[in-house]
Formats: structure tokens, sequence, C-alpha cells
């Protein structure tokens, strides 16, 4: 399954966007996990950090992407999909836990408006 979430901190307003190639639920527990370890790349870990213990997200499906009968990169697809919904939510921006944005993306997403 290809899914673009939305992790929610239960106490703010602080949100998180990413794209998954494995069932949603593996993917909260393995964020579970290295919240557990303290893995500072985890944007959530940095959160909890930052804010307190009692922070905690809650994380909803935002996008399907379904493979096509007739083939193509769904891993692009799943990529364009979750950068749509960071650009739609401002995730890169405050309240946004995201971050920078991946520069090939927005080159790409530029080269298709020149089109």
């Amino acid at each position: 399954m290809y899914i673009a979430y939305l992790a929610t901190c239960i106490l703010c307003s602080d949100f998180y966007v990413e794209k998954c190639s494995r069932k949603r639920k593996e993917r909260v527990i393995e964020y579970r996990s290295e919240i557990r370890r303290k893995v500072e790349t985890n944007a959530l870990f940095k959160h909890i950090l930052d804010k307190g213990i009692a922070h905690r997200f809650k994380f909803r499906v935002i996008k399907v992407v379904q493979e096509s009968i007739r083939g193509g990169d769904v891993n692009n697809k799943l990529e364009n999909a979750e950068f749509a919904w960071i650009l739609e939510l401002n995730a890169d921006k405050t309240p946004g836990l995201n971050g920078a944005l991946s520069l090939k993306l927005v080159l790409q997403k530029k080269q298709m408006i020149l089109y």
C-alpha cells in the first residue's frame, strides 16, 4: 500500500506529512520505536524533545496511491502526492514539522508548470 499520511500532535497544532510504501500501522510502530531509541533524525522525536513527553501524535491517511495495472513509477506518484500535501498544508513552515522541501521535487514542479 502506498500512502501519504498526516501526523498531528494531540496537544498543539504541530503536524508532519510523510509518504510510506508500507501499511500505516507498520510505520506508526516504527515511529514509536524510533522515539524510544531517541533517533534524532525523526521529526516527531525532535518535537517531543522540544515540547515535552506529553506530546503525542495521531496518524491519518490523506492520500492513497494505487499501482496502475499498466505499471508506471508508483514511487514517483507517491513522492508527488507527498509534495503536493506539504505545499497544500504549508508543512515546511511552522507549525509544520517537515522542514525544507526537496529541491528535486520543487524543480520538477516548476518544469511541469513551464511546459
